[in-house]
């Protein structure tokens, strides 16, 4: 009878005891830290027309900055369009003098600019004091305070106030033109239907001066902003008709900042921080005020012939003329000026139109501003 216990012997010499023993897992270590791919950063694709692909650096494409270098890349220049409006003779025959609308304009513009080596250099001195507004004896005096005491962040934001409220309070008139512009802009792009109501609600406005600003506030904020936001909530419109409204909402706060109590205050604010903060006089807070009176004096009296000849000639030509060719030009030129005056070039621009000796000519300075050094950088 064969025994059940049959024993199998192979030739390989394995041990049955390793078979049953648990494997021990090794631990991979890395040199470095192993990266995530999902969260490195990835280069934006350089446009070969983009001129900032050839820096060290990659832009943020979502910055404001950088969609405003684009704009400036795009943006048409001035002195092409000052040329052609100077030294095209074509051009002028063809698109200014058979214009009934420019012609007159442009006379006068050429008459303006017939300058000597004085009245060229008052010309700049002009665009330069002007190129801001805050300037003048008053300013300077601030600046001065604000100088000696450089980490005064208290005195800063009484500054701060004070400024805002100068800037609303000198510019309340363009003010008013800018939102009359946002309201006929707005009723263009309204369906036909709701541009009656609106029309009616737009001609309780009057822009006749400080005197109507609180009734003109009370039917922009209760009549027209809520007419306004109804269409938008209804409508979902996503038009032009909503960049409008951003525009007239903007001109409505500088408006209501315009006022004259609000102007008020902040200066009060201001001179009373001085005379306890500083080491001043009574005398010298009397001579402040009276040095604020001869600045806004000198700013709202404050002409030049040849620029305002300029700025009228582009205005009416880029909104009246029917000449399409000539409404081009005069687009460009003003497109051009409005970049130059853009926050985000820390240069001041001037130019200069001229009629030297009876040759015409035009140039652009581009100069570098001029800032203080505070103590202690």
């Amino acid at each position: 009878m064969i025994e059940n216990n049959i024993n199998i012997k192979t030739k390989n010499t394995l041990n049955d005891g390793i078979l049953n023993k648990p494997k021990i897992k090794t631990e991979q270590t890395l040199p470095f830290d192993a990266i995530d791919p999902t969260r490195v950063t990835k280069p934006s694709k350089q446009d070969p027309s983009n001129q900032t692909g050839q820096n060290l650096f990659n832009y943020n494409p979502d910055s404001v900055f950088e969609k405003f270098i684009k704009s400036l890349q795009n943006a048409p220049v001035l002195a092409e369009g000052a040329r052609k409006l100077l030294l095209n003779r074509q051009f002028i025959n063809q698109n200014i003098m058979n214009d009934p609308v420019l012609k007159s304009l442009f006379e006068s513009f050429l008459s303006s600019i017939e300058m000597n080596d004085a009245e060229i250099l008052n010309f700049l001195k002009f665009q330069q004091e002007n190129s801001t507004k805050f300037h003048g004896e008053f300013f300077d005096n601030l600046r001065a305070l604000l100088k000696s005491d450089s980490k005064n962040n208290d005195f800063k934001t009484v500054l701060k106030n004070f400024l805002r409220s100068y800037d609303c309070f000198v510019s309340a008139e363009k003010t008013n033109d800018s939102i009359s512009s946002s309201l006929k802009n707005i009723e263009r792009n309204l369906p036909d239907m709701l541009k009656k109501p609106f029309n009616e609600m737009a001609d309780n406005l009057i822009f006749d001066g400080s005197k109507s600003a609180d009734m003109n506030l009370d039917t922009l904020k209760n009549e027209i902003v809520p007419f306004l936001g109804r269409y938008i909530s209804k409508m979902n419109d996503f038009g032009p008709v909503r960049d409008y409204i951003s525009v007239l909402i903007h001109n409505i706060v500088r408006l209501e900042a315009s006022g004259k109590d609000y102007f008020a205050d902040d200066l009060e604010n201001l001179l009373e921080y001085v005379r306890f903060n500083f080491d001043v006089d009574e005398k010298y807070i009397e001579t402040l005020k009276m040095s604020l009176v001869n600045t806004y004096e000198a700013a709202t009296n404050v002409k030049n012939n040849a620029v305002d000849s300029f700025i009228k000639l582009i205005k009416a030509g880029a909104k009246e003329s029917d000449n399409l060719v000539g409404r081009g030009v005069m687009e460009d030129v003003t497109e051009s000026l409005l970049f130059s005056q853009n926050v985000h070039i820390p240069l001041t621009h001037m130019f200069l139109p001229l009629n030297y000796n009876e040759m015409f000519m035009f140039s652009e300075l581009w100069i570098g501003k001029e800032y203080e050094e505070m103590p202690g950088k």
